[in-house]
């Protein structure tokens, strides 16, 4: 939302869209129909729900069609730390033994292993470097979460160091990268 007041005092019309699986499709959809002029893609865990069945899954070609229609690009790996579950007693088996953090009585955050880290860095990275716009990466220092930080329940720097070195080593070089506090 801070984002969303500095651009629109400098006369940006700004449209938000939340990333629970429908909004990136119709972020993606509306840029398909060229309508933006350019894209502050902030939380971009569509993917990760995507890649590995979490309910807020934002479609094969999500993080692709902006990049594809050549629109500018401000791309922040936010939210990538997690799949995001139904409720807690209702978790798979296989993410029953991992970090979590029960968001609400419908949701609970799962935290990704480094394995799968390294898996959304690439395929980010992947996606980003078919963009035909220019295209920026910023990288939180902090966390990728606000449940990622020292003391919270997901966090875990190891995983998120990986993730990292993942997507920066397998850009292409005219994306450039800034980490930010």
């Amino acid at each position: 939302m801070k984002a969303k007041s500095i651009l629109e005092e400098e006369n940006f019309e700004v449209v938000v869209f939340h990333p629970n699986g429908t909004g990136g499709r119709i972020m993606e959809k509306m840029a398909q129909e060229c309508l933006f002029s350019g894209v502050l893609d902030m939380t971009t865990h569509e993917i990760v729900d995507e890649m590995f069945g979490g309910i807020h899954a934002g479609g094969p070609k999500r993080l692709e069609v902006v990049g594809e229609k050549g629109i500018p690009q401000v791309v922040v790996p936010g939210c990538v730390d997690f799949i995001l579950c139904g409720p807690i007693g209702t978790l798979p088996k296989k993410y029953r033994k991992r970090p979590v953090y029960p968001f609400n009585p419908a949701l609970t955050l799962v935290r990704t292993t480094k394995n799968e880290m390294i898996k959304i860095g690439r395929t980010m990275a992947e996606k980003l470097n078919r963009s035909k716009g220019a295209t920026v990466v910023l990288v939180p220092t902090k966390g990728l979460s606000m449940y990622d930080r020292p003391g919270e329940p997901i966090y875990d720097p190891v995983a998120d160091a990986a993730f990292v070195k993942a997507l920066t080593t397998n850009l292409n070089p005219r994306i450039n990268v800034k980490e930010v506090n």
